[in-house]
């Protein structure tokens, strides 16, 4: 089974396919965006595990969760709205879906992104992007 930090590398690694997108497989002070950082489980729920571990056959595979969130710059109100809007495509080349939806390149049986939500102004070390977070299940 796939650690956590091969599994954020793996995602990472399908992140950086989509052109000009800047990934972070920690949750870092300042970014550089359009960026995507890698967070595992979900910071806005008390209830979400991150981890379930033996999901099948006593350590057979873990279920984990992960955040993905992307963040791009408010410079232009529209132009940023767009540009984030792109990373919400289900198929496209910018599409956060199209590049995570698989196995990860080996890593794990399956990765998917399940939804998108919080879609809005984030204030992210002291400065303000516009963002979305994908929640990503993952099956060792």
């Amino acid at each position: 089974m796939a650690s956590v930090i091969a599994i954020r590398d793996g995602m990472a690694t399908r992140l950086l396919t989509i052109s000009g997108l800047r990934v972070s497989d920690y949750v870092p002070g300042q970014i550089n965006p359009p960026a995507a950082v890698i967070i595992p489980g979900d910071p806005e729920s008390q209830t979400a595990q991150m981890i379930s571990f033996d999901s099948t056959m006593a350590r057979g595979s873990d279920d984990m969760l992960f955040t993905v969130m992307i963040l791009v710059s408010l410079a232009h109100d529209r132009v940023a709205h767009e540009k984030l809007d792109a990373y919400l495509d289900g198929s496209s080349a910018t599409s956060v879906k199209a590049a995570l939806d698989g196995n990860l390149g080996g890593v794990v049986s399956y990765c998917r992104v399940a939804s998108c939500r919080r879609y809005g102004r984030v204030k992210w070390g002291n400065q303000d992007y516009l963002g979305a977070e994908f929640l990503v299940e993952v099956c060792t």
